[in-house]
């Protein structure tokens, strides 16, 4: 039966689990939107187009509002696409907005300027 109080001498010896663990690579998405935030949606697919990340409700954002979000991916390639309903980007015509995607802290992609 378990024991529910502290050893008074630990094992040396490391603990092992029977759950398999899966490697994240964690992706973060940072975007300071325009005048129109719900104009902008993006999406993380992998490369043979199936959907890894959908990120396309900003209907309740604040105007030149800003979101960061983070998601743990398996390994894999991807891309990254963003695009805008109104097809003036980010900046520079109601604002400037931008965003950066890093992951594991290192950038990937950045801009505000598309269509």
């Amino acid at each position: 039966s378990p024991s529910h109080s502290p050893s008074s001498s630990p094992s040396h010896s490391p603990s092992s689990s029977h759950i398999p663990t899966e490697t994240c690579y964690w992706i973060e998405v940072a975007i300071a939107f325009d005048e129109f935030p719900y104009e902008t949606e993006w999406k993380v697919e992998q490369l043979d187009g199936e959907l890894a990340i959908d990120a396309s409700n900003f209907t309740y954002e604040p105007s030149y509002g800003y979101d960061k979000e983070r998601h743990c991916l398996p390994v894999g390639r991807y891309q990254f696409i963003i695009w805008d309903e109104g097809d003036d980007g980010l900046c520079c015509l109601y604002g400037s907005g931008n965003y950066t995607v890093t992951s594991n802290d290192e950038l990937i992609a950045e801009g505000g300027e598309f269509g």
